[in-house]
């Protein structure tokens, strides 16, 4: 009995052992968007604008759940960052990309967007030569990025579809947490 009891309490051991030896998982990473699309140009809303997350009251929508596939690169350059992001729900139905991001030590800089949801019809993107101006949120006297994480502003001047619509002043805000360096 006396041995039974120790080669069990032996095979725990290791297992749990190696249980511990595992890499540890990643958190997920967390989204909250707000899209500000005005009713104007080609790009009049059919619904209501699609929100994910909830930025008021510090709800995230996290990857993995209902549908929902996030990632997103936030990394320090030494005087700055760079970030990128690839977003896309099932409800509401949103795709929100973010290429070629790059912030200055102020916290100010620019990124190209492709967005598409069903309250627009159509996929839309900034043009190259007019990528969307983003602004780092300023909370506490402290701009709100750091590796790993983000909450911005974007505006926006145009979004162009392929061949239309052609939506004018897009804007909002993004937050991104978890991500990559």
């Amino acid at each position: 009995m006396l041995r039974r009891f120790t080669d069990t309490f032996v095979l725990g051991a290791l297992l749990g052992a190696l249980a511990g030896c595992s890499d540890p998982v990643p958190a997920a990473v967390g989204v909250a968007i707000e899209l500000n699309v005005p009713e104007s140009g080609g790009c009049a809303l059919q619904g209501p604008t699609p929100q994910l997350g909830d930025l008021k009251s510090n709800r995230r929508a996290y990857d993995g759940d209902k549908g929902l596939s996030a990632s997103c690169r936030v990394s320090n350059n030494g005087g700055g960052f760079t970030f990128q992001a690839n977003v896309r729900a099932s409800m509401p139905a949103l795709t929100f990309n973010l290429t070629n991001g790059t912030l200055d030590a102020n916290g100010k800089g620019t990124a190209l967007l492709s967005l598409f949801a069903t309250a627009i019809g159509s996929p839309v993107v900034s043009p190259a030569s007019q990528p969307c101006t983003i602004t780092v949120v300023n909370r506490d006297n402290k701009l709100a990025v750091q590796e790993t994480a983000i909450w911005a502003r974007y505006d926006c001047p145009t979004l162009n579809g392929n061949p239309t619509p052609i939506c004018p002043d897009v804007s909002g805000q993004f937050y991104l947490e978890n991500c990559g360096k």
